[in-house]
């Protein structure tokens, strides 16, 4: 599947969402950021399994409604070969992304995105109160 996006405003959506990727992991598929198609829209998501940062970046044409088939990159190699500025164009064959610009094609490998680990949804219920005035107790009796 191939769609196009701004590189700026890919770029950009990398910059935010990279501050979820671990600098070391124990499991190497959460140095990855998750790229998928969404309603006319490509998500990016990465996680280190506490946290989750998204962003979403608008496609040109009609390619963000069919899409890219969700695939796992490193974002580190994906930071270094995205261009500051033009179009860009991401091609899924589910071995690999390719990322066409004015300056060129590289190809990354990419991950199954099934092997991509699930993130809490960001909705969470208030568990309790804590009674400030028991708190300060505890603490001086400590």
């Amino acid at each position: 599947m191939t769609l196009s996006v701004d590189a700026k405003q890919l770029t950009t959506a990398l910059t935010w969402v990279k501050k979820a990727v671990p600098t070391r992991s124990t499991l190497p598929i959460c140095t990855c950021v998750r790229l998928e198609t969404i309603n006319g829209w490509l998500q990016l998501t990465a996680t280190d399994l506490t946290h989750r940062a998204t962003e979403l970046v608008g496609c040109f044409g009609d390619a963000g409604l069919f899409g890219l088939d969700p695939v796992c990159v490193p974002a580190k190699d994906l930071a270094s070969v995205l261009p500051k500025t033009g179009q860009v164009t991401l091609t899924s064959d589910g071995k690999g992304l390719a990322i066409v610009s004015e300056n060129g094609t590289a190809t990354i490998a990419t991950w199954k995105a099934e092997d991509f680990p699930p993130t809490p949804s960001g909705e969470y219920d208030r568990v309790g109160d804590i009674d400030l005035n028991l708190l300060r107790q505890v603490a001086k009796s400590a």
